[in-house]
């Protein structure tokens, strides 16, 4: 069986959930996370933080929520093929913070739908 990615959730997760998804690492997988935006009130506080992509096809995907505002932070990924992408059709606002991107064919790649 071919590992497709590391770790996938892709609802969105909120703060008072009993669900933290935090220092971990993923290394040599097509795809390391498959995450959820957070919430942009959320952005230094929600529970996927510092978690590390290494030699991954893609490091991060970030998938829509149903919030106008999204936000992603604290993720790390290196020797990756694309280290984070997303594609939020219906978000007015992208807020991105405590990024590390080393060495990645492209380290952070936005695409807004149609608009």
């Amino acid at each position: 069986m071919e590992l497709v990615a590391c770790f996938a959730a892709f609802l969105y997760i909120d703060n008072n959930d009993p669900v933290e998804i935090q220092n971990n690492f993923c290394y040599g997988a097509p795809h390391g996370w498959a995450l959820p935006h957070v919430k942009c009130s959320e952005i230094q506080t929600h529970n996927m933080k510092n978690n590390v992509a290494g030699s991954c096809g893609i490091g991060f995907i970030i998938n829509t929520i149903s919030s106008q505002c999204s936000a992603f932070s604290h993720s790390k990924a290196f020797s990756c093929g694309l280290g984070h992408i997303q594609g939020p059709p219906s978000i007015v606002e992208v807020r991105y913070s405590n990024l590390v991107m080393a060495e990645n064919g492209r380290s952070v790649t936005l695409k807004l739908g149609a608009k």
